[in-house]
C-alpha cells in the first residue's frame, strides 16, 4: 500500500525539520511550474509512505483530521517533540486496553498522532 500525506503548515520549512529530526524523515525540495514544494518520504527501502508540506495562512485551533504514526515508547516520543519545539495538543491518553495515544502540534501547527503499545 502507498500512502500520500498532505500536511498543511504556517511554516514549512519549520515542519520539514521537526519531520526529518523528529522521524528521520528525508525531505526534499521540488521544483515544478506549480511552485517549489518540500516533500518527504520515511526513508524505509521498499516503503511507499511519504508526501508534501504545503503553506497554510491559516490552521483551524481544532485538527480536522489527524494522521497517527506509531513510536516506539509514547512517553519518550512527548518529550523528544517537545524537545524539538513541539506543543502538545492532547496529552498522553490510554485508549482501547493497551494503546497510548497523544497529538503534538509541529513547529509550523501541523498536528500529528503519536501512538505506542509502551508507554
Amino acid at each position: 500500500m502507498s500512502i500520500h500525506i498532505e500536511l498543511r503548515s504556517t511554516d514549512p520549512q519549520a515542519t520539514a525539520k521537526f519531520l526529518e529530526e523528529f522521524f528521520n524523515w528525508k525531505i526534499q525540495t521540488w521544483k515544478t511550474d506549480a511552485g517549489e514544494f518540500l516533500v518527504f518520504t520515511d526513508g524505509v527501502e521498499g516503503s511507499a509512505v511519504g508526501g508534501d508540506i504545503e503553506l497554510a495562512e491559516t490552521l483551524p485551533a481544532d485538527p480536522t483530521s489527524v494522521v497517527y504514526f506509531e513510536v516506539p515508547a509514547l512517553r519518550e516520543g512527548i518529550r523528544k517533540a517537545e524537545e524539538l519545539r513541539a506543543t502538545i495538543y492532547r496529552p498522553f491518553t490510554l485508549v482501547g486496553g493497551d494503546v497510548r495515544i497523544a497529538i503534538v502540534a509541529a513547529p509550523g501547527g501541523c498536528h500529528l498522532g503519536l501512538w505506542s503499545k509502551v508507554d
